[in-house]
């Protein structure tokens, strides 16, 4: 089952799980330390507060980007190792 029926899942069901896992990953803290919203609103309020806006976005986005990196290469390789045995045409 292992070797056999988990790969033929895993390479039909990783499309919509991707997917969602990066819904997660935008919309909740609860996938990642922080959510997208989160993050943006807090960075909103200090730039509200500070009036360097570009400042407080750009390290908004360097906290983000990582992690939907990460979680990219990570559903990648999962797709990688699902589709190993599969004839390339």
């Amino acid at each position: 089952m292992r070797l056999i029926i988990v790969p033929q899942l895993i390479r039909l069901a990783l499309p919509g799980l991707s997917n969602l896992w990066l819904v997660l990953l935008k919309d909740t803290a609860l996938v990642s330390v922080i959510g997208l919203s989160e993050l943006l609103r807090m960075a909103g309020v200090a730039a509200r507060v500070s009036k360097e806006a570009f400042l407080f976005f750009g390290v908004a986005n360097l906290v983000y980007l990582p992690l939907s990196a990460i979680s990219s290469i990570g559903l990648t390789r999962i797709d990688n190792w699902a589709r190993r045995g599969k004839i390339k045409r």
